[in-house]
């Protein structure tokens, strides 16, 4: 039987920072996606399981609550678990701490997944797989992720053509360059004056390669939002987050 809880330990490299010697935000959803690939797999609910019946899990929405970014060499621990399914979801949360204090808590979250048919997209039941997967009721974060709800007016929009190093092996859109999208509309001027505290986003509709995708921004003080439409008008993914100056 598959554990009911996965931890693996990760070092943060050169190659998972920024500027501010910090792991990316794009870094840490990684980190939590292969982790939570590892344990589906463990539970035989992984991407080549699934895809024997044609079906693929999709990350339907993500929330974060964050303390503090580990930094360059920091050494941590990211544990995950699936802590309850319904009819079509299952919910999986994740912490992430110090591997040398583990009082030290820098992240955690809670997610929400879907299982859909390749070729038609139709959401399977999760009662289907559901008796595979062990569930821990613990709560990383007590509410599981709701609808990211907008401000009505924007300040800005920019467009973007998806290309080759956005499309993942589903051949859309992968949901942390999404993410890595977002992060492009800041300045730097920002991103080393503020810090982030929560972040939100629902994915809607995927994006597929050549596609040009309108992103709309809105920077209210400290809580922003964001939402991207493709040129007929439907939404690919909303998103929020919550600042705070440094």
């Amino acid at each position: 039987m598959s554990k009911k809880v996965w931890t693996d330990e990760y070092i943060v490299q050169s190659y998972h920072i920024d500027f501010t010697s910090k792991a990316r935000l794009t870094s840490i959803c990684r980190f939590f996606q292969e982790s939570a690939w590892r344990h589906a797999s463990d539970a035989k609910l992984g991407y080549h399981d699934l895809l024997k019946n044609n079906h693929l899990w999709i990350l339907y929405k993500l929330k974060l609550k964050i303390n503090e970014f580990p930094e360059w060499a920091d050494k941590f621990y990211l544990t995950t678990w699936a802590k309850n399914t319904d009819r079509l979801f299952a919910y999986r949360d994740f912490e992430i701490r110090s591997a040398n204090d583990e009082d030290r808590l820098f992240i955690k979250g809670t997610s929400k997944w879907v299982i859909v048919d390749i070729q038609n997209k139709r959401p399977q039941k999760m009662n289907t797989y559901a008796s595979l997967m062990p569930l821990n009721k613990q709560e990383a974060i007590s509410e599981n992720p709701g609808k990211v709800m907008l401000d009505d007016k924007f300040d800005t929009s920019t467009t973007r053509k998806v290309v080759y190093s956005d499309i993942d092996i589903n051949h859309h859109v992968n949901n942390v360059k999404y993410i890595e999208w977002i992060l492009d509309m800041y300045s730097l001027y920002f991103l080393k004056d503020n810090y982030l505290n929560e972040f939100k986003i629902d994915y809607i509709h995927e994006a597929e390669f050549s596609e040009e995708i309108e992103l709309k921004a809105s920077f209210y003080y400290g809580k922003h939002s964001f939402l991207a439409l493709n040129k007929e008008g439907k939404e690919i993914f909303r998103a929020k987050m919550l600042w705070n100056k440094k």
